[in-house]
């Protein structure tokens, strides 16, 4: 199945002149930009006072929050030098009130009576399962063999690190990360079941974590279930391993000729009695503040042994989070792979993720994982930076970008053609400094091509597209990593 790669740059800045093309990457180390920004006083009417602005405002009567607007389109052309033109015609994309609200989440893990209990919310009774997963057993090996990792580490840091040419895997042996390590994998064991043969259930209590399982219904139909403590997916008449289809995958897979794509089956339930179902189910699962990203037809299949049955039509839902009614792209823009490429100690930023599958006798599939809670609003309409500054650091991003390569235009005579053709300013998830925490942050979002190919295929969500995403509060670069 195919799935939308967007190429994110590794870049930060900290001049405003456009630097030349052979000028390495560097970071922007302005310290404590946005926590100042977002420690002031959210941008109103008063922030410019005049002899008539009312000092000591009572609450009840404080200035409205003040609209920061933007243009709706960038039209210009750029010369960097011979061997990079830049052209700008692009629409932007932005909030409609022109007030951008900064939320602090904070990400979630599920336990097994947690995902129990929701899946008890959505799905019949079962009546059997058969769980495809490591045994006790098996899980206190794993267990042993990660403690003899730890113990050739110490020793190897007890000796000074000598440089014995092996390849070691990095592990954290401070003693609070030993022991959550090692809690982890003791829960796996708990959970894990002592053989792999089916029994008799009349609950989801018992579904495993880190396991596949396959539920039979009271009235035979199978449920395939795969669970993790940061996420979930069940697929209702599946037995192997739950696929949905849609629209824009459908068309991909068609041009290369995939035979399952012969089973393909239109869907006859309407969109309108879909979202319905979809509204029910977060209702059910006491699920607030969130909004449809997307609605496409699409089928479900069941990929068992070597090949895809046909399942249902109906619909697939993407959801989202609502940080402020920002606008929404459904394009799976996933920045941020870690905030700082050389620090190993802050984890992945894992990006909430929620699909529904309905179709006309209602949920039939779910995809749920790394879910966030909303710890509090930080700033209500913190100050962004103006839309010349950004010009700026848009332009000198591109021209070290492509300066990456001048050594390959220059060799091959030729000269790159870059064209940024669309611009979105919404919201992003960045990291907060020191902490666990993230922030929900206002960032701009700038989609460029240069070549045909991927200008033919712009508003197809199954290829590449090439983006530069920056922080909208400081105009720092939001990704070191090249892409993923």
């Amino acid at each position: 199945m195919k799935r939308l790669l967007v190429i994110l740059f590794a870049l930060a800045l900290l001049l405003a002149c456009v630097p030349t093309p052979e000028e390495e990457f560097v970071v922007n180390k302005v310290d404590n930009v946005v926590e100042q920004k977002l420690n002031a006083t959210p941008i109103s009417e008063a922030a410019n006072p005049t002899e008539d602005t009312p000092q000591n405002v009572p609450e009840e009567t404080a200035p409205t929050l003040q609209a920061q607007r933007f243009p709706e389109h960038w039209s210009d052309t750029a010369v960097i030098n011979e061997w990079l033109t830049i052209t700008y015609d692009a629409d932007i994309t932005q909030k409609a009130d022109g007030l951008y609200p900064v939320f602090r989440t904070r990400r979630e893990r599920f336990t097994q009576a947690e995902i129990g209990e929701m899946l008890g919310k959505l799905l019949p009774k079962p009546e059997t399962i058969h769980a495809e997963t490591s045994t006790k057993n098996e899980w206190a090996e794993e267990y042993r063999r990660w403690l003899e990792k730890v113990a050739q580490q110490q020793a190897w840091v007890d000796a000074g690190r000598p440089n014995d040419g092996v390849d070691r895997e990095e592990i954290d042996l401070s003693a609070e990360a030993i022991e959550a390590q090692s809690d982890w994998y003791m829960d796996r064991i708990k959970e894990a079941p002592d053989s792999m043969e089916t029994k008799s259930v009349s609950d989801y209590r018992s579904v495993p974590l880190y396991a596949k399982s396959v539920y039979s219904l009271e009235d035979g139909t199978s449920v395939v279930i795969t669970a993790l403590d940061d996420g979930f997916s069940f697929y209702c008449g599946c037995r192997g391993s739950g696929c949905v289809f849609n629209v824009d995958q459908l068309s991909w897979s068609r041009s290369y000729g995939d035979a399952w794509t012969k089973q393909w089956r239109n869907v006859t339930g309407s969109h309108e009695d879909a979202e319905a179902s979809v509204l029910r189910v977060l209702e059910r699962l006491d699920m607030q503040g969130y909004r449809v990203a997307s609605a496409k037809e699409a089928n479900l299949f069941d990929f068992y042994g070597e090949q895809h049955y046909y399942v249902s039509s109906g619909w697939e839902f993407t959801l989202q989070h609502d940080f402020g009614d920002y606008p929404i792209i459904d394009t799976g823009f996933y920045p941020a792979v870690t905030e700082d490429e050389t620090d190993a100690v802050n984890e992945p930023i894992a990006h909430e993720y929620l699909t529904v599958f309905v179709d006309e006798t209602g949920v039939r599939g779910m995809n749920f994982s790394c879910p966030k809670s909303v710890v509090g609003l930080e700033n209500a309409n913190v100050e962004l930076l103006p839309f010349e500054t950004i010009q700026l650091r848009i332009q000198n991003a591109l021209s070290v970008w492509y300066g990456r390569g001048i050594d390959w235009y220059k060799e091959h005579g030729q000269s790159a053609q870059s064209e940024v053709y669309r611009i979105y300013l919404t919201t992003q998830t960045v990291r907060v400094k020191d902490s666990k925490d993230y922030y929900e942050m206002p960032c701009w979002i700038v989609l460029f091509d240069d070549d045909e190919l991927t200008r033919r295929e712009r508003d197809n969500p199954i290829v590449s597209h090439f983006a530069l995403i920056l922080n909208a509060v400081d105009g720092s670069i939001i990704d070191r990593n090249a892409g993923y």
